[in-house]
């Protein structure tokens, strides 16, 4: 009898150990997945460009201590790579870090890349964690281009924060500075599902600071829409032009380097318009507020 008890007792305590280190395991998993480096880098791209020409990707970090730190971002397939440490890493948004990477455009004809791969280090004192993360899908769209117009300013980043339909904008202001008038006709891109333009206006105005107020379509003056004749830029001249943009709930980050189409003489021509990166936020980065 007393063999039995003690048996039971034996299997009680080997279960109840078993439970603890389930519970303990479960518990440092969590914190660990909690606590671990996190990357927000996933795009769906289109890039207008010629050879030789080189462009600024973001990739955002959560890193997992607010320790100093040395990165090195590498992206193999376009052959670009930056590296960092802390002291020359900017702060974004919810406390995510931002590692810009430059890319050269090294190709001479339209291409698509699905799943780029990115190699990321970071180096804490004498423990490197090396990461793979994706960049997500590039379509390329390669001609030549001589540009006559001049881009003096644009919005480059825009950051949304729930998970809902996105009104945003792309702001470009282009200056004129031939002695021809010059019509912008088209701002375009193509092969990014749920995002969608909904409208291209210009407006005769010096700074973005001067543009109106859209928070919906119906606000956008419809007198300043973009028509089939295109928006006027005489010599010496500017303008901002405004692409309106609906982003759907599916999409968390994309990137665009657009072309802009434009008229000079009988002359119908096209050039790169500079990038603009929409990023979905809707977690707070926790680490080294």
């Amino acid at each position: 009898m007393e063999r039995i008890r003690l048996a039971v007792l034996t299997v009680a305590i080997l279960l109840f150990s078993l439970l603890s280190i389930t519970v303990i395991y479960e518990s440092i998993s969590a914190q660990n997945e909690e606590y671990s480096d996190k990357f927000l880098s996933e795009y769906m791209a289109y890039v207008y460009a010629s050879r030789g020409d080189t462009f600024n990707v973001t990739i955002y970090w959560c890193p997992s201590t607010s320790t100093d730190f040395r990165a090195i971002v590498r992206v193999p397939m376009f052959k670009g790579w930056e590296k960092y440490n802390s002291s020359t890493i900017n702060m974004g948004p919810n406390w995510y870090r931002e590692l810009h990477i430059q890319i050269p455009v090294l190709m001479n004809h339209s291409a698509e890349f699905s799943n780029v791969p990115v190699d990321i280090e970071i180096i804490r004192g004498d423990v490197w964690s090396k990461y793979k993360v994706s960049l997500g899908n590039w379509s390329f769209e390669i001609e030549n281009y001589s540009a006559d117009l001049k881009v003096i300013a644009h919005n480059g980043k825009v950051f949304f924060f729930k998970n809902d339909t996105a009104f945003i904008s792309y702001e470009i202001g282009l200056l004129n500075p031939t002695d021809q008038k010059i019509y912008l006709k088209n701002i375009t891109y193509h092969g990014l599902p749920g995002v969608t333009t909904v409208a291209i206006a210009c407006y005769n105005v010096t700074s973005p600071f001067d543009l109106p107020s859209v928070r919906k379509i119906d606000d956008i003056p419809s007198d300043r829409i973009l028509t089939e004749k295109g928006c006027v830029i005489s010599p010496g001249k500017r303008v901002f032009a405004v692409m309106y943009m609906e982003v759907q709930p599916s999409v968390s980050m994309f990137f665009i380097r657009p072309k802009i189409v434009y008229t000079i003489g009988n002359e119908t021509k096209t050039m790169p318009g500079e990038t603009l990166e929409f990023v979905k936020m809707t977690g707070r980065c926790g680490v080294g507020k």
